[in-house]
This record gives C-alpha cells, sequence and structure tokens, in this order.
C-alpha cells in the first residue's frame, strides 16, 4: 500500500518547479539576448521591452528564491514554509 503524503509535499514541490522553470525561462531568454541580440519577441505582446528588463530583474531576485525557499521549507514541514507557500500562492493566484 502506497504511503500517504501530505499535501505540502505537492505544493512544496510545485513551488520548486515554479521557481526553476521561472529562473530558467528569464535566464535563457537573458543568454539568448547576450549572445544574439534579438529581444524576446513573446514579450511584446505584454509590455515594451524596455519594462522587461524591471520583470526579468524582479523575477530573478525576488520571486524565484522565495519559490525554491518556500517550497523547501514546506516540504521539510517547516512552520515559515506554511506562511511563504500561502503568500506566494496566493498572490501568483491573483497576478
Amino acid at each position: 500500500m502506497p504511503r500517504w503524503r501530505p499535501a505540502n509535499h505537492w505544493v512544496g514541490g510545485f513551488l520548486v518547479v515554479m521557481a526553476l522553470a521561472l529562473g530558467g525561462m528569464w535566464i535563457f531568454y537573458s543568454l539568448r539576448y547576450a549572445i544574439s541580440g534579438t529581444a524576446p519577441q513573446e514579450s511584446l505582446l505584454v509590455s515594451p521591452v524596455a519594462s522587461m528588463h524591471l520583470a526579468y530583474v524582479l523575477d530573478l531576485a525576488l520571486l524565484v528564491p522565495a519559490y525554491a525557499l518556500a517550497g523547501v521549507l514546506l516540504w521539510c514541514r517547516r512552520a515559515w514554509g506554511f506562511v511563504l507557500a500561502t503568500v506566494l500562492v496566493a498572490s501568483s493566484v491573483l497576478h
């Protein structure tokens, strides 16, 4: 019989995957721009390229580490993991 895994493992794993996906996406676009000089065309639908630099910095400096930290703390069932994960998931849904 499989061992029951609490929901905190699912949510913690999801937050770590979100951190890896978001960080990987921004790093890929940054390296592609640094190597080839082509701006990410995908972002032109949402906002101008000039403001995307701010999104890169804020996501890589604040969101990616916060997602990763919340995911690991939640996986380890630490109290701050529950608090941080609740805030990040709620703000992500509202965003």
